[in-house]
């Protein structure tokens, strides 16, 4: 059984300040790599971004700009809470997310564009 790596990139056009459902993305890279079982690592490199694991609810950005506002408006300390990067299982083919977790990738900046994740599918395919 031999472990391989498979890097993704996928760029997400941002209009800024937004939280955005990248589950279904993610999910159908996963599914086409043919992995079997292994590990997903989502990981965003912009400035005053992040991706975060969690129960995607319609009011998860409002409630992480009150934790900004609380803060001074900082949006690169909200980087460094919610953090850069997440991972999760995959187990037949599937990622183990549970019924109610997403993937969500939150933009804390203001400035509209492309932003950049980069996904790493590891483990054993076939």
């Amino acid at each position: 059984m031999t472990l391989t790596l498979k890097t993704y990139r996928i760029v997400i056009d941002s209009p800024g300040w937004t939280a955005i459902d990248i589950t279904s993305r993610v999910e159908e890279l996963v599914s086409s790599s043919n992995i079997r079982f292994g590990l997903a690592t989502i990981f965003t490199p912009n400035k005053n971004t992040s991706i975060t694991l969690t129960e995607y609810e319609p009011n998860l950005l409002f409630d992480i700009e009150r934790l900004v506002e609380r803060l001074g408006g900082w949006s690169s300390i909200a980087e460094v809470i919610v953090g850069k990067g997440t991972s999760a299982p995959i187990v037949n083919g599937r990622l183990g997310l549970g019924a109610f977790k997403r993937i969500v990738f939150l933009d804390f900046s203001k400035e509209e564009g492309g932003k950049e994740v980069i996904v790493v599918v590891e483990g054993v395919y076939g």
